[in-house]
């Protein structure tokens, strides 16, 4: 990680919290600290310019969401900017409910089976430990709630296949060089994307490459 003049790293566990000050000791601007899920005391108002999360966010509800939103509306700067990687498996509630009684004999078929009707969008097995009651849409209602605007929105197939799992989701405040009009994606290519990309970064590492 780059030294930079400040950076805050968020988390709910100590020990995360604790591996980073250690991992980063050499970066004097960098300082970390544990919360309590939703709020973030330690950030002085207005003074974020950019504020990252990523495979985080996706394991929380609603309600510690519009926590954390509300908290970007006091601490983003005026032309700040938040990338936020969230669940979007709320949208497929009425589908997962539908074909619930059918779980057990999805589980049953052969993972070539399985993978198969994956992959058509028809069923997920499970939900990866996403929030059933976020999707993209009820973020961006819970980004206007709390005072900001959802610029824009990546959906993904996290795990692969045809079911758009995760959401990245760009925040910003109303009137600044961000604010525009959302525009969401749905990339159906993440999965085979990321895979790419880790295939081709050996080439990049200064460290011998590892198999892949």
């Amino acid at each position: 990680m780059p030294h930079c003049d400040s950076l805050i790293g968020v988390d709910l566990s100590p020990g995360c919290t604790a591996a980073c000050a250690e991992k980063f000791v050499d970066n004097p601007g960098a300082s970390f600290f544990t919360n309590d899920g939703s709020s973030l005391p330690m950030v002085k108002n207005g003074s974020a310019d950019f504020v990252f999360s990523f495979d985080s966010l996706v394991h929380i509800e609603t309600e510690a969401l519009a926590g954390y939103l509300k908290e970007l509306a006091r601490v983003l700067s005026p032309g700040g900017v938040a990338f936020l990687h969230h669940s979007n498996f709320g949208a497929y509630q009425r589908s997962s409910r539908l074909l619930a009684p059918f779980k057990d004999s999805f589980d049953r078929l052969p993972i070539t089976a399985r993978n198969a009707i994956v992959r058509v969008g028809a069923y997920r097995g499970d939900s990866l430990w996403r929030d059933g009651g976020v999707s993209a849409s009820s973020f961006a209602s819970l980004t206007r709630v709390a005072g900001l605007e959802c610029c824009g929105q990546e959906l993904v197939n996290w795990a692969g296949g045809g079911v758009l799992t995760d959401c990245f989701s760009i925040v910003a405040r109303s009137g600044s060089q961000w604010d525009r009009p959302n525009r969401v994606i749905k990339n159906w290519l993440f999965h085979a994307e990321s895979r790419a990309i880790r295939r081709s970064a050996a080439i990049y590492e200064a460290l011998p490459p590892q198999s892949i």
